[in-house]
């Protein structure tokens, strides 16, 4: 018997398969290469790890997907899950492992999946990014509370989603394009020169960044909605954001509603309410939530809060305090951070805990909220205010110590993809610690 998940440094056999015998014995989970390769390079100082047998595990999943019986007359729009698993890459899988480690220096939580480079294809070759920098530009604020960077390619993302799709459906592939083709007509009655392909997925780059700001009060209304923006980098960014805005244009034409414009530090700041493009609105939104973006910098901003979106565009003109500059970032990103690297995230613990206490101490339904999908399976869940006085909740200066920041990063190999979380020991505990 050989097993597909092991945790801990001994082995414990779970959900064991039954394999055929060619010799006398039972065969061990140390017999096996695949798991010998993993524990050699991943777990020997590990004092908790975990591991799977993916390709095992998938191909249980597709002998059990084939047995099941097929109509006579199958609909050519059903979708055969044997053949998402192959669009997706997955049929490519080795194994899974993820270890835990805890140090003076913090904690480290890593988590690797073994998929050749040679192999590799559907979803994993685009979580695979470009190696490439991955530190924050000097343009996001020392005061972000969120940080995210990925270097993946858009026009090769793009060319893996249509392949992916295409594998799965042919009949969904077609719809697709039916789709981009009529939108393609309704923008060329404006823009004869208009084309999808061209001008907005033609010129996606290989950027993609997010950001989040404090709340920008201490009402209910902010702390539930911190300011945030997006950044699509594009080798052509003017031609892209109006690309956006013909897009933009064709989604809300049903509605009567057309992209606003203005002018800002020389710049084009294109405008649409979110409603009329079919999103959902923030909660929080005292108004109408509008959608707002301009191109700088070789970028194209997005964010529904017209604030952040100026100051980035400002950004240029205005050399504040980075997040770079942070105290312990640069040595905190070296354990997540290593060669191949196409993806990293920072996110100050501390400041976002005091916004959540701060908000439970003024509204209680925010944690019956948090709480209401739970509702269905624990009685009481939504009760929660009912016998937790949240408003007694200490100030967050009280316990402020024990929250620091973390960061992650990802990062692709010839032998497969790796994510890796490190949380620094806060430096008010680091005295405490060494006692």
């Amino acid at each position: 018997m050989q097993s597909l998940l092991v945790i801990g440094n001994s082995i414990k056999a779970v959900e064991p398969v039954v394999l055929r015998q060619t010799g006398g014995g039972i065969p061990v989970l140390g017999d096996s290469s695949l798991y010998q390769a993993d524990h050699v390079a991943r777990f020997r100082d590990a004092p908790l790890y975990a591991w799977v047998n993916m390709k095992t595990l998938l191909d249980i999943v597709s002998r059990e997907v084939g047995k099941k019986e097929k109509p006579d007359a199958p609909n050519p729009f059903d979708i055969n899950p044997d053949k998402i698993i192959s669009a997706l890459g997955l049929k490519s899988l080795r194994t899974f492992g993820a270890s835990f480690r805890d140090s003076d220096q913090g904690s480290l939580l890593e988590a690797f999946v073994s998929v050749p480079e040679s192999g590799r294809q559907g979803i994993l070759k685009i979580l695979a990014g470009e190696a490439k920098e991955t530190n924050p530009p000097g343009f996001v604020p020392a005061e972000a509370v969120k940080f995210q960077r990925w270097r993946i390619d858009g026009k090769k993302t793009w060319a893996a989603l249509e392949k992916m799709v295409s594998d799965v459906s042919p009949q969904w592939m077609s719809g697709i394009n039916f789709l981009i083709e009529t939108a393609n007509t309704a923008a060329r009655e404006k823009d004869p020169g208009f084309d999808i392909r061209k001008s907005l997925i033609g010129n996606l780059g290989d950027d993609l960044i997010s950001y989040q700001k404090p709340p920008r009060g201490n009402s209910v209304a902010n702390l539930k909605s911190l300011p945030a923006i997006v950044l699509l980098g594009s080798p052509q960014p003017e031609q892209f954001a109006v690309a956006l805005k013909s897009l933009a244009g064709f989604i809300t034409q049903q509605s009567g509603v057309s992209p606003e414009e203005r002018e800002f530090l020389g710049r084009k700041v294109y405008s649409v309410p979110l409603r009329s493009l079919g999103l959902p609105l923030p909660a929080a939104a005292a108004t109408p939530a509008t959608l707002s973006f301009a191109s700088s910098g070789g970028y194209v901003a997005l964010s529904t809060d017209p604030g952040i979106l100026e100051e980035f565009l400002r950004s240029s003109e205005t050399l504040g305090k980075a997040l770079r500059e942070t105290p312990g970032l640069t040595e905190a990103s070296q354990k997540v951070l290593g060669s191949g690297a196409c993806l990293f995230g920072f996110q100050n613990q501390a400041e976002t805990t005091r916004i959540w206490l701060e908000l439970l101490r003024k509204d209680a339904n925010a944690a019956t909220n948090a709480t209401s999908a739970a509702a269905a399976f624990v009685p009481g869940a939504n009760a929660l205010k009912d016998w937790l006085d949240l408003s007694l909740l200490p100030p967050f200066e009280k316990i402020s110590k024990y929250f620091y920041f973390t960061v992650y990063g990802g990062s692709a190999s010839v032998d497969g993809l790796t994510f890796r979380m490190f949380a620094p020991v806060p430096p008010g505990l680091k005295g405490r610690q060494a006692e």
